[in-house]
């Protein structure tokens, strides 16, 4: 255990500092104690005394000032984007949710409708190769009768 002794060198109670003799015989300064509880090195309040109490609730209503701001305008710009001439709040909240409802189910019948038209372009794909397909096949048929009658007639 270390021997600690005091070493007061000046008068004034603010600046006492604390020695502690280690065994070794080396001093170190011990934490300063200060007598004003109110305000740290920094300028900034003590936490818990009164002062910072009072800062962080003026703080706390700043931010909460600031929130409510920002939901208020984004209600009114919902207000605008939604169809209908509303103000109160609830009322706006409502009508988006009945346009976005009715956005999805357009969605969900164009993508229906997309898909239709998806498989009708299918068909006359097919039916256009078959068609030239056939339209082939008579030409070559009809190139063959050529040949046949240009040999069969004497030239």
């Amino acid at each position: 255990m270390p021997n600690v002794s005091t070493n007061d060198t000046k008068d004034s109670k603010d600046s006492q500092v604390d020695c502690a003799v280690m065994d070794m015989g080396q001093t170190e300064p011990a934490m300063k104690t200060s007598t004003k509880k109110t305000e740290r090195s920094t300028g900034k309040p003590t936490p818990g005394s009164v002062e910072w109490y009072e800062i962080r609730k003026e703080n706390h209503k700043k931010v909460e000032r600031k929130r409510r701001e920002t939901i208020n305008q984004a209600m009114l710009d919902l207000g605008k984007v939604i169809p209908g001439n509303e103000k109160n709040k609830s009322r706006i909240l409502s009508r988006a949710v009945q346009h976005i409802q009715g956005l999805v189910e357009e969605v969900v019948g164009l993508r229906q409708q997309v898909d239709q038209y998806r498989e009708a372009n299918l068909k006359y794909q097919n039916e256009i190769a078959d068609l030239k397909a056939r339209l082939e096949a008579q030409g070559r048929h009809q190139d063959g009768d050529l040949q046949q009658r240009n040999s069969l007639s004497p030239s």
